[in-house]
């Protein structure tokens, strides 16, 4: 899920900074104020287009595209956990880790450092609405450098990319039913008919629950 909430976090920023000048301006130092007059009017005629990398359709540039990355499970740091709850049934949990990176597409180098400088502060002014959905902690992890043919290739085509990684870790939570503690099955027939040992098994009328292939 933490791919759709960047997504969501992430425009929701942006609009912001459409909206606010001066603290667009804040977010850039060293530059003069007729630098940044410029830039803030490229920012608003250039809005880019904010998409899943699944979403159906085309679009073009500029674009911020989110990328679903890989899940990590922080066991190593916060340990496996199991207890009982209210209704007396067994939970276990842990700590999860999801990674996504936005990747930006401009139509030039200005609107490329815009569009990351930007959205760098975006997730921060989003991250404490990620905390109240239910992340413990948030985080953004950088940039991944592009490989220089892959970069080459796209300036060639007048589009300049970027790729920026962030993450955020949540507690897992899975109630087990009585079966999965009690009992010796671990896949279900139905919620309350956990089959697990070979011989509770049937499959074409073969018992045991799978058929050899030939």
């Amino acid at each position: 899920m933490f791919d759709l909430l960047l997504l969501e976090t992430l425009h929701n920023g942006f609009e912001y900074y459409l909206q606010n000048k001066n603290d667009f301006k804040a977010l850039f130092f060293g530059l003069s104020d007729a630098t940044l007059e410029q830039w803030f009017s490229l920012f608003i005629a250039q809005k880019p287009v904010f998409r899943a990398r699944y979403a159906q359709g085309t679009a073009q540039a500029p674009m911020i595209t989110i990328l679903t990355g890989q899940e990590d499970v922080q066991e190593k740091f916060m340990g496996k956990t199991e207890y009982r709850g209210t209704d007396g049934r067994m939970v276990v949990g842990y700590h999860v880790s999801e990674n996504a990176q936005a990747v930006i597409f401009a139509k030039s180098p200005e609107l490329a450092r815009i569009y990351f400088t930007v959205l760098r502060a975006a997730f921060e002014q989003g991250a404490r609405a990620l905390m109240k959905a239910g992340y413990s902690q948030t985080a953004y992890e950088g940039t991944t450098l592009l490989d220089p043919e892959e970069e080459l290739s796209s300036e060639e085509l007048g589009i300049y990319v970027r790729k920026m990684n962030f993450s955020a870790s949540y507690p897992v939570e899975i109630k087990l039913t009585k079966d999965a503690e009690f009992g010796d099955q671990t896949t279900y027939s139905t919620i309350d008919d956990l089959l697990i040992l070979a011989s509770d098994q049937e499959k074409n009328s073969i018992k045991g629950g799978v058929t050899p292939e030939t």
